[in-house]
Parts: structure tokens; sequence; C-alpha cells
């Protein structure tokens, strides 16, 4: 999906009001009525969490370029009505904890659509997840916020399976390549250059130390001596006192876009990205592919 295609579903998605979504045997004078009164959309759109998530599934709303729709992003999470009163729609990514909840009923409270979004599910962390304390502690807030929400976005089929005893509202879309950023005539050829690239943060501590996984990729990197191993993000010193030279440590500190161009420009033959087999994992979207093609 490009973020074209994805900009048909974000419109048609924003042009139907609440109504419609809640009452499904509206008269169609009455529908008619409705459409024509949402006809102009004012999007009011939350942004709590900055990183791949907020990347990936807020940045598609900044090309939308249509007369009706107009979008307002807000980081006030203190709802007060001459901050929502003024929008049809109000955008959540990731909502969680008492602030997203009194938000959501704030905004329902004034008649105003509520859609929200996830990129993973905060439902089935598993206990070696450094994030499974926080996610445990706020399951029943992700719960309600989902239950409370007009329409639930979700990146993948399993979020939308571990969603669907809360709401029946839910929609897949997939996460896309950002052609504008990153068009795709200026994508690299591919060459064998022996370069191997993980990429990661301390939530995949858990992947990396799984059973057998550090002995393989120990064994990995010691075998192929000529080729180059790099590792972005979270370091892994278990893994760094045992290897060569050849692996190489990458701690982060870059902006979104600049890791990227880094990707980009390193052009790696081989990207690899061990995962346990987990039921958070097999949420997991399609990022690592994107940036790794």
């Amino acid at each position: 999906m490009t973020h074209h295609e994805q900009q048909i579903y974000l419109r048609k998605s924003f042009c139907t009001p609440p109504h419609l979504l809640r009452v499904a045997d509206l008269e169609l004078s009455v529908a008619l009525h409705f459409t024509k009164y949402y006809m102009s959309k004012q999007i009011l759109y939350y942004k709590f969490y900055d990183g791949g998530s907020e990347f990936y599934r807020l940045k598609p709303l900044e090309y939308i370029d249509t007369h009706d729709l107009t979008l307002v992003e807000c980081r006030d999470s203190t709802p007060s009505y001459t901050t929502i009163e003024p929008f049809d729609t109000i955008f959540i990514l990731r909502p969680q904890g008492e602030v997203a909840i009194n938000l959501i009923k704030t905004a329902k409270r004034w008649h105003k659509k509520v859609i929200i979004d996830w990129d993973d599910s905060p439902l089935s962390l598993d206990q070696y997840n450094p994030m499974y304390t926080h996610y445990e502690h706020e399951k029943r807030s992700s719960i309600e916020c989902i239950a409370l929400a007009d329409e639930v976005w979700v990146s993948t089929q399993a979020i939308k399976d571990a969603f669907r005893l809360y709401n029946k509202n839910i929609h897949i879309i997939p996460n896309c390549l950002d052609d504008y950023t990153f068009p795709v005539r200026n994508k690299r050829q591919f060459t064998y250059n022996k370069i191997a690239t993980y990429r990661g943060g301390e939530s995949h501590y858990g992947d990396m130390y799984d059973i057998s996984v550090p002995e393989k990729i120990i064994s990995m990197v010691n075998s192929n001596t000529d080729w180059v191993f790099s590792f972005y993000g979270q370091r892994f010193h278990y893994l760094e006192k045992r290897c060569g030279n050849n692996y190489n440590a990458y701690p982060g500190g870059w902006s979104f876009v600049d890791f990227q161009n880094m990707m980009q420009e390193q052009n790696a033959c081989i990207f690899f990205y061990p995962l346990a087999t987990t039921a958070f994992n097999k949420s997991k979207s399609n990022i690592g592919w994107i940036e790794a093609t």
C-alpha cells in the first residue's frame, strides 16, 4: 500500500459521520441530511507518542490535500470544550490511561466521532518484554479506550483479532512506504556487499536472548569474518563481548528520518530480525520489511 492508497481510505473514513456508523437502519433521507451536514470535515489528531508508530501511522495525515478536510495536531492532553468543539472527528494514536479515557468520553459527550489507532497489541505482551509491567498496568484502560472508540484502525489482522471482543468497527490499514520523503526512484540497486543489518530497541531483549538465539548470532558473526554485521538501536553486551571486530554497534540518537537515510546509504544486502514466537510478535506489522526493502 502506498500513501496514495492509504489516503483514499482516510478520506472515506473521515467523511463518514458517527451517526451512520452507529445506526444501521437510518432512513435514506436522514442519512443524506447528516452526510450533507458533515460534508466539511475538521479533524483534530492527538500525537502523544513519538517513534516509528507515529511516523508510519500519522505521517500520511500530513499528505492529505483536499479542500473538504482540515487536519490540526494537538498535544494538549487536557480536553476542553474550546479545543474540541470546532472539530468533527478526534483521532488518537495509541490511547491508554485515564487521560485518554477522559479525552474520548469528553469528545463523545459533545457528539464527536472518535478514531483510535494501534500499530501493535497492548493486550499481548509477555513478561520478558521490558514494557510488560506498564502495559499490564494499563490493560484495563487500553481496553476501555478500544471499546469507547467509534472506529479503530490497526496495522495487522492479528491486532484486529486481539481487539475483536471490544469493538466491532475495526479496520486494517497496513503501514506503507513514505514515498514522498523516500521516493522509490531513489532506491539504490541491490549489491552483494556483505553487510548484514539488525535494527531493534530495548523492547527486543526477549527476542535477542531467547533460547539458543545468542549462540546462533555469535556463531553467524564469528564464522563470517569477511562480513560486516551492524546492530542499530539497543546494545547487547553479551553478544558484543563474544563477537569479533566485524560486530558493529550503533546505539542510536538519530532522528527517524536520519536513521532511514543511514539505512539507505548503507544498503545492506541482508536484514535479520530474530523474533520469539509470542502473541505480541505475531501482531507485528511490516515496518521492518519496509525499512529493509
